[in-house]
């Protein structure tokens, strides 16, 4: 029978959060960086648009 905790236990031992465990590491894209910019630019020129009238600005 496996003892409750032992993620944890086994976490210390290896000297790594439980977090870095459970979520991978993500690495954002260039064209993420791209995009982001392209919704901030948006924003600024229509900032009452909500989501939806955004995604459709931005096709």
């Amino acid at each position: 029978m496996v003892e409750p905790g032992w993620r944890k236990h086994f976490m210390t031992i290896l000297g790594i959060s439980r977090t870095s465990y459970y979520c991978p590491r993500t690495v954002k894209a260039k064209s993420d960086a791209i995009a982001i910019t392209k919704l901030k630019a948006a924003h600024l020129e229509h900032p009452f648009y909500g989501v939806y009238r955004l995604s459709l600005h931005l096709g």
